[in-house]
């Protein structure tokens, strides 16, 4: 028995956004087949727009989407628990401000 999009996508909300990129980095899978999900999640339960932009510049270029991902990745601790989220670019920094400090 195959499993649903939504049961993959519950699965999935239970990375964290660096484990969502290694896959990606790593081979095991592919940006495009990742999107699908990612863009549902999104629409879901919304804060994946850093992972979706992270996709889209690997997609342009792979080192573009790795830099995106070590420079916009923030690690927080609370409790014990280790949270590691994808900021995206906003109104305060932009992603035209980002591609000019390269």
């Amino acid at each position: 028995m195959a499993m649903s999009d939504d049961g993959i996508e519950y699965l999935l909300g239970y990375l964290n956004h660096r484990m969502l990129i290694d896959g990606v980095e790593e081979g095991y899978v592919s940006a495009a087949d990742l999107k699908y999900h990612i863009e549902r999640m999104d629409k879901k339960w919304g804060s994946y727009e850093g992972v979706l932009t992270f996709i889209r510049l690997y997609q342009e270029d792979r080192k573009l989407g790795c830099k995106f991902a070590k420079d916009m990745m923030e690690v927080t601790k609370n409790n014990g628990t280790t949270y590691k989220h994808l900021n995206d670019f906003d109104e305060d920094y932009t992603e035209e401000q980002w591609r000019n400090e390269e």
